[in-house]
């Protein structure tokens, strides 16, 4: 991938956009023993997921029946636990940790990965909405489905977002979670967040929330079709989240807002030349070298 340092941090030496490919077994006896496994848990776990899943769209109203199909998706993506801590509090301290848990009249930063955001955050969370800055700052709440689209998408600078603009003063009773960066990254750094972030109401407590998945390979940097995301998901094993809270001050402004990711979370900040502008420009080299490497491959046979 040294055809794309044009697109890795100078200082941290970290590649933001490049997909983390999934481990392939060597052996060819293996890799196909593999396939077949993968297709038959693929085709066991879909209806319970395409149940599970049409319900927690239809009734995010009913938050106990939401947050339990939100765990139920997980567990099917092969994560069974979300493990949450505090910065600044131990973890003997379970009482301290679960008190400061994201809640409701809270605003929580938080960074992208991937579709996987909204499901590990419903799962943990009564009553959230979730918001994406356009690129004039401005942010606008998407739904559920809004953002798993978003987050297997390609980010764009011209289109308006159709979703609302934010209205914090109806959102009182409700956890916000911001997705500053307004564009998923593979999990190793906090992208820049957008010049010009409108600023946020001190009607709420202020966290940000560092969430870290792994295996890697389920972030989506780059645009994934629905299907082949899916396929990844219902077919992984084993799994690990994990979400650090920070505690923020009210009258924190968004450059220690990021900043908290690095200082508390330990996730590094990449420069301000690797922004969406720069992610645009990623993809399409990133595009036009797959195409190229599929030419060959159709050349060779």
């Amino acid at each position: 991938m040294e055809k794309f340092t044009t697109w890795r941090d100078k200082a941290t030496g970290i590649a933001p956009f490049l997909p983390v490919p999934e481990a392939r077994a060597e052996s060819s006896l293996v890799y196909l023993s593999s396939v077949a496994f993968k297709t038959g848990l693929f085709v066991l776990k879909l209806p319970i997921f395409v149940v599970a899943y049409a319900l927690f769209v239809a009734i995010p109203f009913v938050p106990a029946v939401s947050k339990f199909l939100a765990r139920l998706i997980l567990i099917l993506f092969g994560f069974y636990t979300v493990d949450i801590s505090v910065d600044g509090v131990k973890r003997t301290n379970r009482d301290l940790i679960r008190a400061n848990h994201p809640n409701d009249n809270e605003i929580i930063v938080v960074n992208f990965t991937s579709p996987l955001d909204v499901i590990i955050l419903s799962s943990i969370t009564s009553n959230p909405v979730f918001a994406i800055p356009d690129h004039a700052g401005v942010l606008h709440e998407f739904s559920v489905t809004g953002i798993i689209k978003y987050a297997l998408s390609k980010p764009s600078l011209t289109d308006p977002l159709p979703q609302n603009k934010i209205d914090f003063t109806r959102l009182k009773n409700k956890t916000v979670y911001i997705f500053a960066e307004g564009a998923t990254s593979n999990n190793k750094a906090v992208l820049p967040f957008p010049a010009n972030l409108q600023p946020l109401p001190k009607t709420h407590k202020l966290k940000s929330f560092v969430l870290r998945i792994s295996p890697t390979f389920l972030t989506t940097p780059v645009p994934v079709s629905s299907l082949v995301y899916l396929y990844r998901a219902l077919t992984n094993v084993s799994g690990v989240v994990k979400g650090r809270v920070v505690l923020l001050d009210i009258d924190i402004n968004w450059i220690g807002i990021r900043d908290s990711f690095e200082t508390a979370g330990k996730l590094r900040l990449v420069g301000q030349g690797l922004d969406i502008q720069s992610k645009l420009k990623f993809l399409d080299a990133y595009h036009d070298n797959e195409q190229k490497k599929a030419l060959k491959k159709r050349k060779a046979f």
